[in-house]
């Protein structure tokens, strides 16, 4: 990891969502980590100074939110987004309004609004 790097961690059970969003960001100043689950992801964070969390919502044993929500207790100033194709998902809802979830991204994103996004959720790690 170089100076001036912010640690991402990418958490989907599709490994080409995974591969689609490090192909986004390889040109911008990150450092990305994958994880295939929620236990994974959480081993992970525990690992690594993690500042940004992209977490899909729907995975085997523990839904995205419920893996953000563990994030926020561990490491409340870390940027947590949930993507999602369930867009009216109540748990997604209450995750944002408890503020467990900062952003909400649907499913397909645009490639330019993820990476705007994901600059503008680590502006304060710069």
């Amino acid at each position: 990891m170089q100076l001036n790097t912010c640690t991402i961690l990418l958490v989907d059970d599709e490994t080409n969502i995974q591969n689609s969003i490090k192909r986004i960001l390889r040109s911008e100043p990150y450092f990305i980590i994958t994880a295939s689950s929620a236990q994974e992801g959480l081993e992970k964070f525990k690992e690594y100074d993690i500042q940004l969390v992209v977490s899909d919502f729907k995975m085997p044993g523990m839904n995205g939110v419920d893996f953000l929500k563990e994030i926020r207790r561990m490491r409340p100033e870390c940027i947590r987004i949930i993507l999602s194709g369930y867009a009216d998902s109540a748990a997604v809802s209450e995750g944002l309004k408890n503020r467990d979830i900062n952003l909400f991204i649907n499913k397909p994103w645009k490639d330019d609004d993820l990476k705007d996004i994901i600059r503008r959720g680590l502006a304060p790690f710069f």
